[in-house]
């Protein structure tokens, strides 16, 4: 029961507070994305990997609002520099340019979060060290 209130995509609110936390530490260890997306790509391991990204909105003026970020999943694709190029899987609900299944590239400094989905586990910016195991 608990899922059937979590259906057609619901908005989560966090703490500004604990959106930064998240997000300083999503980056800090950005490198295990980084390092699993490469194994990935040499198609050694099923993996997938979702970022989620702070992204800029629109306000109701149709005015770019850098103040009120909307924080989206993406699935990530492949490395591109030190930015990354990955698909939206969701539908934003204020950024009306971008729309699920969307591709683009972006900055390592919108990740606010993310998820690597292995065959044993999930691992998360919190459990990581899963990986040097």
């Amino acid at each position: 029961k608990f899922t059937e209130k979590f259906d057609n995509n619901p908005l989560m609110f966090l703490s500004t507070e604990e959106t930064a936390r998240m997000s300083d530490l999503a980056r800090e260890r950005f490198s295990y994305v980084e390092r699993m997306l490469k194994k990935k790509q040499e198609g050694n391991e099923d993996i997938t990997i979702i970022i989620k990204l702070g992204l800029e909105t629109i306000d109701e003026e149709g005015n770019l609002d850098s103040t009120n970020l909307e924080h989206i999943w993406f699935e990530a694709i492949s490395m591109e520099g030190d930015s990354f190029k990955a698909v939206l899987t969701q539908e934003p609900y204020h950024i009306p340019d971008l729309h699920e299944g969307d591709e683009g590239t972006y900055s390592i400094n919108y990740v606010s979060n993310w998820m690597i989905y292995t065959e044993e586990s999930v691992i998360t910016p919190e459990t990581v060290y899963m990986l040097d195991l």
